[in-house]
């Protein structure tokens, strides 16, 4: 029961970061500027190889770690990587949503219907 839970519980999280992370990604990246249209191409290539090097060092060093040094040491790892998360808040930019959220849904569903899917 506690598998089949864990299970549900990591599919939750990863299907709800994925999606939201992308988009984070590239609203940091101002559409105006050509320098930073270009750096946005390559975020999506960064993102996807700095998530799987993270999966591959969670799954490898911190059950390393927790199994051969200590628990303490897996923990001291963890909580440095979310320090490192938060530290970079203060350089985030954020967009305010304009207009209603749910026209483009509607937009999109009604696309769908017309087309026969």
């Amino acid at each position: 029961m506690l598998f089949f839970l864990s299970l549900y519980y990591i599919s939750l999280g990863d299907g709800g970061l994925k999606p939201c992370l992308e988009s984070f990604g590239a609203d940091q990246f101002d559409d105006d500027h050509l320098k930073e249209r270009k750096k946005e191409m390559s975020s999506f290539n960064w993102c996807t190889f700095a998530l799987c090097a993270a999966m591959m060092l969670g799954a490898t060093l911190v059950v390393y770690v927790q199994d051969f040094v200590s628990w303490a040491a897996a923990c001291l790892l963890l909580w440095l990587s979310l320090s490192y998360l938060y530290m970079g808040i203060p350089f985030y930019r954020y967009k305010t949503a304009e207009g209603n959220l749910f026209t483009p849904i509607l937009h999109i569903l009604i696309a769908a219907i017309r087309k026969g899917y």
